[in-house]
C-alpha cells in the first residue's frame, strides 16, 4: 500500500470512527437488549470472506425459502440494495410466487397493506392507518419505492412486526416474524420470501435459527459491514461488491461505513427537531433537512475541517464559518 493510500485509509478511518462514536452515543444503542443483539450479530460475522458475484447471490437465493436482508434503517443505500435484489428475484425466479416481508409494518395491519397494494388507498392513508411515523418513523422515501414496485408487479407484502412493535422485546419480535413466515409458507410452499429486517435480527442464534428449526431454508444477506469494507483489497472503490461469508450467507457493500453511521446521526438530530417542534403529520415535507433547528452546516463544517487536515490545507474555523449551506 502506497503512502498516499495509507493516508487516505487513515482519513477514511477518522471519518468512520467519528461518525460511529457519535451514533453509538444515542440512547437507542445504549439499551441492554440492543447491546446483547449487537454482540450476537458481530459474533456471527466470520473474520474471512471471499469475493463473490451477483450471480452467486441469485443462485443461492433460488435454493432457499427465505432471504433475510439486513436493514440499516437510516441508510437509503441499504434499501436500494434490497430493491436491486427484489428486481433480480422477479426476473430470475419467475416460476415461484414472490413475497416481500417488511419489518416496518405490523402484521395486524395486513389488511391495510393489502388495500394499498390493490390501489384502494393511497400512501398517505397507509401511513395514517398504520401509524407509520409514530411506530416506525424512519424516512418514508427510503421504503416507498419498494411498495410502489410491489403494487405495480402484484407482489404480496407481509407485515412482519409484532402487535406492539418496538415496545415488544427483540426475541418476541423474532418469534413473531418467524411464525408469520412459517404460516405463509404453509399456505404457499413454493414462495420465495424476501424479508427486509433490522440487521441485528440476522445473528446466527436469532431469527435464522428460529426459521431453520421449522425446517425453513434460509439465506442471509448482510450489508455494509464496517470491517469488511476496510479489509477489501482496494477500500477506495465505491461500486457495489458482493462477498461470500459462509454457507447461505453473503454481504453486499454499496456504501462507505462512515456514511452509514452519519446517516443515523442525521436522522436522530432531525427526529429530535421534528418531534420537539411539530405535531406529527403525514405529508411529504415533514421529514426534510431544512427544518428549523437542524444544523446541516455543523456537519458540513465538521467534514470540511477533517478534509483540510487530511489535505494539509491551513483552514481556520473562521474561514469555515464563511461557508453556508442552502437546502432545496
Amino acid at each position: 500500500m502506497t503512502s498516499e493510500k495509507s493516508g487516505l485509509h487513515l482519513f477514511h478511518q477518522s471519518l468512520y470512527q467519528s461518525a460511529k462514536s457519535r451514533a453509538l452515543s444515542y440512547p437507542s444503542f445504549q439499551q441492554k437488549s440492543i447491546k446483547v443483539y449487537a454482540h450476537d450479530f458481530y459474533q456471527s460475522l466470520p473474520d474471512q470472506f471471499d469475493l463473490a458475484r451477483q450471480e452467486d447471490v441469485v443462485s443461492n437465493m433460488k435454493d432457499n425459502h427465505v432471504v433475510l436482508y439486513g436493514d440499516f434503517h437510516t441508510l437509503k443505500q441499504t434499501q436500494n440494495g434490497f430493491f436491486h435484489i427484489l428486481k433480480l428475484a422477479l426476473t430470475e425466479t419467475q416460476k415461484r410466487p414472490l413475497v416481500v416481508g417488511l419489518e416496518m409494518f405490523k402484521h395486524i395491519h395486513q389488511e391495510i397493506l393489502d388495500q394499498f397494494l390493490l390501489g384502494k388507498i393511497e400512501d398517505k392513508e397507509l401511513l395514517e392507518q398504520t401509524g407509520y411515523l409514530a411506530e416506525w418513523g424512519f424516512p418514508w422515501d427510503h421504503y416507498s419505492f419498494i411498495l410502489e414496485f410491489a403494487k405495480q408487479h402484484k407482489i404480496k407484502i407481509l407485515g412482519l412486526n409484532s402487535p406492539k412493535g418496538g415496545r415488544d422485546g427483540l426475541h418476541k419480535r423474532d418469534s413473531y416474524a418467524a411464525k408469520i413466515i412459517e404460516d405463509h409458507l404453509k399456505r404457499e410452499p413454493e414462495a420465495l420470501i424476501l424479508a427486509l429486517i433490522g440487521e441485528y435480527h440476522l445473528a446466527d442464534g436469532r431469527l435464522p435459527k428460529l426459521l431453520q428449526n421449522k425446517e425453513i431454508k434460509v439465506s442471509r444477506i448482510f450489508t455494509n459491514i464496517d470491517e469488511y469494507y476496510f479489509n477489501r483489497p482496494d477500500h477506495s472503490r465505491l461500486h457495489t461488491e458482493y462477498l461470500y461469508l459462509k454457507d447461505n450467507t453473503f454481504c453486499i457493500l454499496n456504501s462507505p461505513p462512515w456514511v452509514k453511521w452519519q446517516s443515523y446521526c442525521l436522522w436522530e438530530e432531525l427526529r429530535a427537531t421534528v418531534v420537539e417542534g411539530h405535531e406529527l403529520e403525514y405529508d411529504d415535507d415533514e421529514f426534510t433537512i431544512d427544518d428549523e433547528g437542524f444544523d446541516v452546516e455543523f456537519h458540513i463544517h465538521d467534514l470540511g475541517k477533517k478534509l483540510s487536515e487530511f489535505l494539509k490545507i491551513p483552514l481556520s474555523l473562521a474561514s469555515l464559518s464563511q461557508f453556508s449551506v442552502e437546502v432545496n
